[in-house]
């Protein structure tokens, strides 16, 4: 698989387990992008993929829907007291799980994610040929859902850095924009995009 990056305007449907959907998510697009890119052979069955959820919440369904795959590797930092909080089964799954507490500020949450993101991404025996990324707005200061205490700036410091991580090391990714609960939402995607766009990042 060619190095690349690509923006889906929806998805990241991370609540939805294999037999059920939960939390506003019908079915799980993740697990859909590595099934149908392994039946088209554009994942081998031996290749790896990254799957990074910096949504508020825990992406608990992803975990079910990888639950004994170990070549899909998860890293997710999200709120530990709001939903799904109570489903300690999916937090087992989790490769690097990184749980926040309510408020955490920006510069604590990127603090975190500087420096566990490279060790997550560099402690593989092999490359990851496909990483994920679901780019919650939900650790917005003002999303009513989140609980976390990220500005915009902040927001958009969080995506640049995962896309210039996976760039390094020439992994193709693929961002989804998950939750997202302030009028502000869509001002933070735009940012980002805005950034991309400019060809700076990857």
């Amino acid at each position: 698989m060619e190095f690349g990056q690509a923006v889906n305007l929806s998805g990241g449907y991370h609540h939805a387990k294999p037999n059920q959907g939960e939390g506003f998510c019908l079915f799980s697009d993740v697990a859909m992008i590595v099934h149908r890119l392994r039946a088209e052979q554009r994942l081998l069955p031996t290749d790896p993929v990254a799957y990074i959820d910096l949504d508020a919440h825990q992406g608990n369904g992803v975990c079910h829907q990888f639950r004994d795959d170990p070549l899909v590797r998860i890293f997710d930092m999200y709120n530990r007291d709001i939903y799904p909080r109570n489903d300690f089964e999916a937090r087992k799954r989790i490769d690097c799980n990184i749980p926040l507490g309510f408020n955490c500020t920006g510069a604590e949450y990127l603090r975190l994610l500087r420096g566990r993101l490279p060790q997550f991404l560099d402690g593989w025996s092999e490359r990851p040929r496909l990483c994920i990324y679901n780019a919650g707005t939900d650790p917005y200061v003002h999303d009513q859902l989140g609980g976390l205490c990220l500005s915009g700036d902040d927001i958009l410091e969080r995506d640049l850095f995962v896309f210039e991580e996976v760039a390094a090391r020439k992994i193709p990714v693929v961002m989804l924009l998950s939750g997202g609960y302030s009028r502000e939402s869509f001002r933070l995607v735009a940012a980002t995009i805005r950034e991309l766009l400019r060809g700076k990042h990857g």
